[in-house]
């Protein structure tokens, strides 16, 4: 399990680096964690940047799924939007590709991120919610929402996020 989340960093970093060379920085999250109630629990690499200037929201989340129902699945999300106000970060990502059968191409999360303890993760929080298409395009809609509360907030185990804001 430990050397597929390393691939997933590693496929993590090759987006980054595109992302780099797209212009001046814009507001974003981005991290490599483990999150639930007990290890093993589901882990999450995402980079999550806000539009800026004539540039849309970008980034992606991969999630590996450790469960019992979802054993070893992995999943590949876009972000459509997303909004920073540190010390959190929330924004809406469609599933592009998954090797869940639990789980359609299309389907869209809300996932929230609040970094209390850089470095490291002592406190950290990753709140997600499954969201229809109507929810997903009214918080796209209203970015301030996208700091809400999506109904699941679940521990950071291991790994770091941050919120860079300027």
């Amino acid at each position: 399990m430990k050397k597929l989340a390393n691939l997933l960093t590693l496929a993590f970093g090759a987006s980054l680096a595109t992302a780099a060379m797209a212009g001046g920085p814009a507001d974003k999250a981005t991290g490599s964690v483990e999150i639930g109630l007990e290890s093993p629990g589901v882990y999450l690499v995402f980079n999550a940047h806000e539009a800026k200037d004539d540039r849309p929201a970008k980034g992606e989340v991969y999630t590996l799924m450790s469960t019992a129902e979802s054993a070893g699945a992995y999943s590949q999300w876009r972000v459509n939007c997303v909004t920073v106000e540190a010390p959190a970060a929330g924004f809406v990502a469609e599933l592009a590709l998954t090797t869940d059968p639990n789980m359609q191409v299309g389907q869209k999360i809300w996932i929230k991120v609040t970094d209390l303890a850089t470095p490291g993760s002592q406190g950290d929080l990753v709140a997600v919610q499954a969201v229809d298409e109507e929810l997903a395009a009214s918080l796209c809609a209203a970015p301030a929402t996208l700091l809400g509360s999506p109904e699941l907030e679940l521990p950071v185990l291991s790994g770091n996020l941050v919120v860079h804001a300027k």
